[in-house]
């Protein structure tokens, strides 16, 4: 992704090894970068759930469970154009999941209720 001259940030890269989501989330945030991640789990996590709701995170979730790293990327790279209308249109906080089949699609808030 670096290699398409997009400003890409690793977690490891820019905090200590073991950081913890509540840690880093509201830093990350408050620079107004857009979260990629392969954990889903915040759903399931109420304190992560609450720093992505209350900093107006914009989030995107990349769900596979057997994709390798070069499938996420080609994927993640197929669905920029996607990702960026999400952006634009969506007012944060949001979360997104995108899909091996290439489908991105809000997923909180939900908005069709």
């Amino acid at each position: 992704m670096r290699a398409a001259n997009l400003d890409v940030k690793v977690l490891k890269e820019e905090f200590h090894a073991g950081a913890l989501d509540e840690e880093w989330l509201p830093i990350a945030i408050e620079k107004g970068w857009i979260l990629l991640t392969k954990d889903d789990r915040w759903r399931f996590r109420p304190a992560e759930k609450e720093i992505l709701i209350n900093a107006n995170a914009r989030v995107f979730v990349f769900v596979s469970k057997s994709a390798r790293a070069q499938e996420i990327v080609e994927t993640i790279m197929a669905c920029l154009g996607k990702m960026a209308r999400i952006i634009e249109a969506e007012p944060a906080p949001f979360v997104a999941h995108i899909l091996l089949s290439r489908h991105v699609t809000v997923v909180f808030p939900n908005r069709s209720k």
